[in-house]
């Protein structure tokens, strides 16, 4: 999988496949599939499952191509300032004259499933599951944000950045805490801004963790950090510290 992609599309025509395989065959392909996406690199002296697999790594490689020219084209658009100001007007469309012979084929479930929604559903679900909101990757004003910011030559990188690091100073604060939504985040007027403050922290701070003077110690998230000073230690009870290495 991609840097920074956390999410792939599951195809509908895949039920076939699993629905044919015995339920263990069924759960060891699944799992098998986890481990490809994550870059788990899995391998397995199961025939029948090395077989089967060889379609669906197929078309899991396809779209990840199709993903990675997505990126590219935006950030291309994005280093060339993005739409023109003034597009031309598009052209009236003409009514048909006479009836069409053959009616068009309509697309499929699986098209309409494009790359700029796997990039909105990435970055909104990262913001969802740090700060704990429930954001629609759907919402018109959200994909024309997140759409903006990758047309600018940002990354999925940054956008995670700042969700991460306004988090960790807003979570906590109940006038600020609102402030954590699309609309503020990736504003073109606040995001380059959000994103020095974060790399300013990425900078000087290294992984917070909570340590105890046992010997225990585990890596936290932003959004735990206030949560975790007044958590006594696991193991022996004691007050635990917040360190960064």
């Amino acid at each position: 999988m991609a840097e920074n992609k956390t999410s792939f599309i599951f195809y509908c025509d895949w039920k076939k496949t699993f629905k044919v395989l015995p339920d263990k065959k069924a759960g060891q392909l699944i799992k098998h599939l986890l481990d490809y996406v994550t870059d788990e690199n899995p391998e397995t002296d199961d025939l029948l499952i090395t077989a089967v697999f060889e379609n669906i790594k197929s078309t899991l490689k396809r779209d990840l191509v199709k993903y990675n020219k997505f990126i590219e084209k935006q950030q291309h658009n994005g280093s060339l300032g993005g739409r023109p100001r003034n597009p031309k007007k598009p052209k009236k469309p003409k009514p048909f004259s006479e009836n069409p012979t053959k009616p068009k084929k309509a697309d499929s479930v699986n098209d309409s499933v494009n790359d700029s929604d796997s990039v909105i559903i990435d970055i909104v679900s990262h913001l969802n599951k740090i700060c704990g909101t429930s954001y629609k990757p759907t919402t018109a004003e959200t994909v024309r944000l997140v759409n903006g910011r990758i047309g600018d030559g940002y990354t999925i990188d940054d956008f995670k950045r700042v969700i991460d690091c306004m988090a960790g100073k807003w979570l906590e604060d109940d006038e600020m805490v609102q402030y954590l939504r699309p609309s503020t985040l990736f504003r073109p007027s606040k995001f380059e801004g959000y994103l020095q403050q974060a790399n300013r922290v990425n900078n000087s701070k290294k992984h917070p963790h909570a340590a105890c003077k046992c010997g225990f110690k585990y890596k936290l998230r932003p959004n735990d950090i206030e949560a975790a000073k007044k958590k006594p230690c696991p193991d022996c009870g004691e007050k635990v510290e917040i360190i960064y290495d």
